[in-house]
């Protein structure tokens, strides 16, 4: 005789079902009831069973179904941000939350930064449900600069009574990779001498520009750039640019090759 399995719902686990019905020594499967262990062994005692019923029903509760749910995502995190040049004090990071159990409500969201920070965020939108996210937008509050640590900002999404949190850190330590500087006259070989002008390719209103032409590494100990260069024999032109607020780019550097024969002429 096989295994007789007692499918139940969510019922304490003294708790077993077992069929209204029950005709010889088969169940039938109709209406079921639930039964507490005690009563089960009276049911067992008038149907005759006696102690087999204990090797014959197995007791198989049916899992429960997930509670609705969602967890709160934001990428990337960390995430870096200019502090200096052209194209500081701004960043994107996308928030969304991740569904289960048939989880569909709103949620609504809201960014706080850290006590202090010199940063700020704004969500848009507000509100998401499903799959849709929402971005966050983060800007410097102050003067563009660099920051010895990263900073953070609070993001929460609430639906009902469910609420979470993740800090979301920023980088402010990044230079602007962008901020490099232009040569008027590229390198290359001429007859007559050059001359060239030094500037940034995103220009800030406050730049310094030190350059070497003797084909050394400039430094902010070098001559500053202030007018445009004339380059009478060969040389190797190198410059950097910094801002106000100490940002350094990288160096620039082009060749020259200038003939002096022609020069003469």
């Amino acid at each position: 005789m096989g295994v007789h399995r007692l499918l139940a719902p969510i019922f304490p686990t003294s708790a077993l079902q077992l069929p209204t019905a029950l005709r010889g020594n088969r169940p039938a499967w109709s209406h079921a009831k639930t039964l507490g262990l005690e009563a089960l062994k009276s049911v067992r005692n008038k149907a005759g069973w006696g102690d087999v019923l204990n090797d014959l029903w197995v007791y198989q509760p049916v899992a429960p179904l997930p509670k609705p749910s969602f967890r709160l995502t934001v990428s990337p995190n960390p995430i870096n941000i200019v502090a200096s040049g052209p194209d500081a004090g701004v960043a994107t990071v996308s928030i969304g939350v991740l569904a289960a159990g048939g989880f569909d409500s709103p949620v609504a969201l809201s960014a706080i930064a850290q006590t202090g920070a010199d940063i700020e965020g704004s969500v848009s939108p507000v509100t998401i449900s499903g799959a849709e996210t929402s971005t966050l937008n983060i800007a410097l509050t102050g003067l563009p600069t660099f920051f010895s640590s990263p900073q953070g900002i609070i993001i929460t999404a609430t639906s009902g009574d469910d609420s979470q949190s993740l800090w979301l850190l920023v980088d402010i330590t990044q230079f602007d990779t962008n901020y490099q500087l232009d040569f008027s006259v590229p390198s290359g070989t001429y007859t007559t001498p050059q001359t060239v002008i030094i500037k940034p390719t995103k220009p800030t209103g406050a730049d310094f520009i030190y350059y070497t032409t003797d084909g050394t590494t400039p430094t902010v100990s070098s001559a500053v750039y202030v007018n445009p260069l004339t380059i009478r024999s060969s040389s190797t032109l190198k410059a950097f640019v910094t801002s106000l607020f100490g940002s350094q780019s990288a160096v620039t550097t082009s060749t020259y090759s200038i003939s002096s024969d022609e020069i003469a002429k």
